[in-house]
């Protein structure tokens, strides 16, 4: 973020290295007021880059009107789902969420978390706690080149070992590697296998088949009766989306699945921090440390807001924003696949996103495209069918904000620089 503010700043005497010696309350009131004028009356964009998204005025208009109360949530309804107050917002948020996933609040609970992070270590750590439970003391955490960096996080914080399961070539896990390296760890001997699978990777927007994964392991439980399973989703961009798109949705469908993880404050435009974590009541016993959440400081209002949202905008609401995306998604492949080969344009049948696969001599022109569109240049080594190999990544981002007369002068510019 660019703050147009400096000069302001200087002129007001704020000393940027030591703490102030004497109050200065109408200094600062004075000082923020001249900025957020600034700012209303500036480009947005500029100042925040071309990813700025306005926040949705009812979940805004929620989230002032109760910040004056500071509402704090210490999950105690989690076990019942029965709560006093303005928990009652985040337990009506989880149920909504619940049916909105097609499962059954006698099976499953949840809680609102500050982002996918916090959802995928929470997943972890309540894999681990499982397997522990069940009598499996060696475990293994699967995940692949793409995989979100918070699974490698979890990893080294919950000391399970990470194995990279290779890509297939539509860039999503492969279920024949990821059959092979069950077998090869399989020694006849209890042993837990954790595996992380995403709706909407970061770098390429491509997707895990999960029912393919878990045809595999289905078959592999068969063949391996000692090995235990923990498998949850990272809903990444995409797991709040699918529902509004497809009826089949349906992410507790099998068993193995423990937990899903999903964002509030990307689509949605609900104010940061803003995600839920959805998962099975039978993986925390009372009392245990993970009952309350990873994290016991939270604060109320991303429920309050979230909670706006949804009554606000109901199923419809989330699908016509949606749509509206993807059709303009639609218009862009219909004019970019003249210059790019069908294998090197990633798309996910539900995402908002297409990534192209450029070649090098273009990189470095593309980067600056950074500047003034919602795209972001990858460049990175991916494990495709157990050969690693290097690639530059474009992914495109067709927010709701995106108008065609941008999307037409972004495509004119990538013309230009792929020439």
């Amino acid at each position: 973020m660019v703050l147009p503010s400096s000069k302001i700043k200087l002129k007001f005497g704020f000393d940027s290295l030591r703490f102030p010696e004497k109050p200065g309350l109408l200094k600062t009131l004075i000082y923020l007021t001249m900025l957020k004028l600034e700012f209303l009356f500036s480009d947005k964009e500029k100042a925040f880059g071309p990813f700025y998204q306005p926040l949705n005025k009812v979940s805004l208009f929620s989230w002032k009107i109760f910040s004056d109360f500071n509402p704090h949530h210490y999950g105690d309804w989690i076990s019942s789902l029965k709560g006093s107050g303005l928990e009652t917002f985040e337990a009506d948020v989880v149920k909504k969420m619940i049916w909105l996933y097609k499962g059954s609040d006698e099976k499953i609970t949840g809680m609102l978390t500050s982002g996918a992070t916090e959802g995928n270590i929470f997943s972890c750590c309540l894999g681990k706690e499982f397997l522990l439970q069940i009598g499996v003391k060696k475990s293994y955490l699967f995940a692949t080149s793409l995989t979100h960096q918070s699974v490698k996080k979890a990893s080294r914080l919950t000391d399970i070992p990470l194995i990279d399961i290779p890509l297939n070539k539509d860039f999503g896990i492969s279920s024949y590697h990821l059959g092979r390296q069950l077998k090869k760890i399989y020694k006849n001997e209890s042993v837990g296998i954790l595996i992380c699978l995403t709706l909407g990777y970061k770098k390429t927007g491509t997707s895990d088949k999960v029912e393919e994964v878990v045809d595999v392991v289905n078959k592999a439980s068969k063949l391996y009766p000692k090995m235990k399973f923990f498998l949850w989703i990272d809903g990444a961009l995409e797991g709040l989306i699918t529902p509004f798109i497809s009826k089949n949705f349906k992410p507790f469908k099998s068993s193995y699945i423990k937990t899903f993880v999903v964002d509030f404050h990307k689509l949605a435009h609900v104010p940061y921090p803003s995600s839920l974590i959805l998962f099975r009541k039978n993986l925390i016993k009372k009392n245990s440390p993970l009952e309350n959440g990873l994290f016991e400081s939270r604060t109320g209002l991303a429920a309050i807001s979230f909670w706006s949202l949804i009554n606000a905008l109901g199923k419809e609401g989330f699908k016509q924003q949606i749509l509206k995306c993807q059709l303009l998604r639609s218009e862009f492949l219909s004019k970019v696949e003249k210059y790019f080969n069908k294998d090197d344009i990633l798309n996910s049948e539900y995402g908002i996103t297409t990534t192209l696969i450029l070649e090098a001599r273009t990189t470095e022109k593309i980067k600056e495209m950074e500047k003034d569109f919602p795209v972001r240049l990858h460049q990175d080594f991916l494990n495709i069918e157990g050969k690693k190999k290097n690639f530059r990544l474009l992914k495109i981002y067709f927010l709701p904000t995106l108008n065609r007369n941008k999307l037409d002068s972004f495509l004119e510019s990538l013309r230009t620089h792929l020439k």
